[in-house]
C-alpha cells in the first residue's frame, strides 16, 4: 500500500479548525443530553457520575492517541478500514468496510437522524396519520411486527435531512466542511450556555455536586455492575471521534493536523461533558437526575420556563444534525477508498484533474444512508 493509492484524486483541503469540528461534532450527539440520568440511576452518586465521565474521557483520549500515532503512520483516505487492510491485509478491510455500509455508520446516520426529526416535531409539530391508517398496512417479521406509517411525519423529516446533508457535501469536502464547523460551533455554544445559566440561576446549588448522607451507594458486585454499565453509557458519548480518519486524505499536513485535531477534539470533548454534568447537578440533585426521562430539557425548564425547554430542543435538533452531517462526509471517503481499490462498486469512482468528480461523492453519500 503505498500513501499516493489511498489519496488519488483528492486535494488536501482541511485545516486544523475543520478537522477539530469533526471530531467534536462526530462526538457530541444526543447522548449527553440523554445519558447522564440513566448513568445517575446506576450509581446514585454525583461524585461517581463525574468520576464515570472524566475516566470514559481518558479512555477516549488513549483511543485518539493511538488512532493519531496510526494516521501520522497512513496519512490517507479511508481511516481505520486503510489501517486494517495496511495491518491485517485486504479480508479483515472488506469486512470492516461492508460492515461500516451494512450496519454501523448507515444505521448511526439513520437514528440520530431520527432524533434530529423527533426533536424537530416537539418545537413543529409534524404531519401524522390517524391511528387506524398508520397501523393499516404492517410487516410482520418472526421478532417483530413493523408500522411503516407510523410517525409518518418524522420519518419523511428524517429523510429530507439525510437527502439535504448528503447535497451539501456533494458539493464538495469544503461545503461538508463549512457546514460542520458551523453546527460543531454552535452545538459547544448552546450547551456552555446551559452551563454559565446552572452557574449563575437562584435555582441551582452546587451542594449538589456532592452526595448527601441520605443517599444510598451500590457496594461491592453492585458498585461494580453500576460501574460497567453507567461506563458504557458515557463511552457512547463519547463515540464518533475516529470520523476524521477517514478523510485524512484531504487534510493538509495530515502527520501533523489529523493527531493534533484529535487530541484537541477529545480534549475540548471531555471539558464540555464534565461542565455540563455539574451544570445538571446544580440544578437537579442526584435522584431528580436519575428519575428524569429529558435531562437537559428538564434543568433548562427549572431555569428558564419555556423557553429553556424549546432552547434544550433546539439545541438537540443542532447538536444530532450536526452529527449526522460529519459521519456522512466522512463515512463516503470509507465507500470511495473501498471503491477505487475494487471493494466496492467500481461506478463511485471517477475522476476529473485534480480532484474526484462531485457525482462520485454524491453517489458515495447518498448510498449508505439510504441502504
Amino acid at each position: 500500500m503505498t500513501q499516493s493509492s489511498g489519496r488519488k484524486g483528492l486535494v488536501a483541503t482541511l485545516g486544523l479548525f475543520t478537522t477539530t469540528s469533526l471530531v467534536v461534532g462526530g462526538m457530541i450527539g444526543s447522548g449527553i443530553f440523554r445519558n447522564p440520568s440513566a448513568m445517575a440511576s446506576f450509581l446514585h452518586s454525583p461524585e461517581l457520575l463525574l468520576g464515570v465521565w472524566v475516566v470514559a474521557g481518558l479512555v477516549t483520549m488513549f483511543g485518539a492517541l493511538t488512532n493519531a500515532e496510526v494516521a501520522g503512520l497512513i496519512p490517507i483516505t479511508g481511516g481505520q478500514y486503510q489501517y486494517f487492510r495496511v495491518m491485517y491485509g485486504d479480508f479483515m478491510a472488506f469486512l470492516y468496510g461492508w460492515a461500516l455500509f451494512v450496519v454501523i455508520q448507515s444505521g448511526s446516520i439513520a437514528s440520530i437522524t431520527f432524533v434530529f426529526a423527533e426533536y424537530f416535531n416537539t418545537v413543529v409539530p409534524l404531519w401524522e396519520l390517524d391511528e387506524s391508517t398508520a397501523t393499516a398496512w404492517a410487516i410482520s417479521l418472526p421478532f417483530a411486527t413493523i408500522y411503516p406509517l407510523k410517525q409518518i411525519g418524522i420519518k419523511l423529516m428524517t429523510f429530507g435531512a439525510v437527502a439535504g446533508l448528503t447535497l451539501i457535501n456533494a458539493l464538495g469536502v469544503k461545503e461538508g466542511g463549512r457546514v460542520q464547523g458551523l453546527f460543531t460551533v454552535a452545538k459547544v455554544a448552546a450547551i456552555l450556555f446551559l452551563v454559565v445559566m446552572a452557574f449563575t440561576s437562584t435555582s441551582g446549588h452546587v451542594g449538589n455536586i456532592v452526595a448527601s448522607s441520605s443517599t444510598t451507594v451500590p457496594v461491592g458486585t453492585a458498585l461494580m455492575f453500576a460501574l460497567a454499565m453507567a461506563m458504557n453509557k458515557a463511552l457512547w458519548s463519547y463515540d464518533g471521534w475516529n470520523n476524521l480518519t477517514y478523510v485524512s486524505g484531504e487534510v493538509k499536513n495530515p502527520q501533523v493536523t489529523v493527531p493534533r485535531a484529535l487530541m484537541l477534539g477529545t480534549a475540548i470533548c471531555i471539558s464540555v461533558y464534565v461542565l455540563i454534568n455539574i451544570a445538571y447537578l446544580t440544578i437537579l440533585p442526584i435522584d431528580a437526575l436519575s428519575a428524569s426521562s429529558a435531562v437537559a430539557r428538564d434543568a433548562a425548564f427549572i431555569m428558564m420556563g419555556t423557553f429553556g425547554a424549546v432552547f434544550v430542543s433546539v439545541a438537540v435538533m443542532v447538536s444530532t444534525i450536526g452529527t449526522s452531517n460529519g459521519t456522512i462526509l466522512a463515512t463516503s471517503r470509507v465507500y470511495y477508498s473501498m471503491a477505487n481499490e475494487g471493494m466496492f462498486f467500481k461506478g463511485l469512482v471517477w475522476y476529473t484533474t485534480g480532484s474526484v468528480r462531485r457525482f462520485a461523492h454524491s453517489r458515495c453519500s447518498w448510498v449508505g444512508p439510504r441502504f
